[in-house]
């Protein structure tokens, strides 16, 4: 599912508190992986030229300390790992990945989701859970799939 475009709902679809809490605390069980980051007023520790691990609850600590954190690009991949159980060598990007791909799969085979902010324009967003995939679309009903994005509607 993608968002693309600007729509009266947002200013700008990469503002992390203004995504990631619509899908009924999702996020929160996961395991985060961030990667490739680029970001407006970007707190230091996101700064690292290294992916961030972190847990669903710091993900949401940084979201309500930064509720203005715009990602301009990066990719947040989620897990249903433990930190130590995540092949740290697989490091997902934004920028010059295959995202506007109809057949594009989520970079880290390990991950359940991804959420890639694609310069502040558009929110890239799949799971392999299908209910999440679900409320996303119900709650962001501007989202298209790839395939209507790229082809319209067939």
């Amino acid at each position: 599912m993608i968002i693309y475009g600007t729509y009266n709902r947002f200013q700008f679809h990469t503002i992390l508190s203004d995504v990631l809490p619509t899908l009924d605390k999702y996020h929160l069980s996961l395991t985060w992986m961030l990667s490739d980051l680029e970001c407006t007023s970007c707190p230091e520790f996101l700064q690292a030229d290294e992916p961030i691990i972190i847990t669903g609850s710091e993900l949401d600590k940084v979201m309500k300390i930064h509720p203005k954190l715009q990602i301009i690009w990066g990719v947040l991949s989620g897990f249903r790992l433990s930190p130590e159980e995540i092949d740290q060598t697989i490091i997902p990007f934004a920028e010059g990945s295959k995202v506007w791909e109809n057949e594009y799969e989520i970079q880290h085979p390990q991950a359940e989701c991804e959420l890639v902010a694609w310069d502040s324009s558009a929110t890239f967003f799949r799971s392999k859970n299908k209910k999440v995939m679900r409320i996303f679309s119900r709650t962001f009903p501007e989202a298209k799939t790839l395939e209507t994005f790229n082809f319209g509607d067939v």
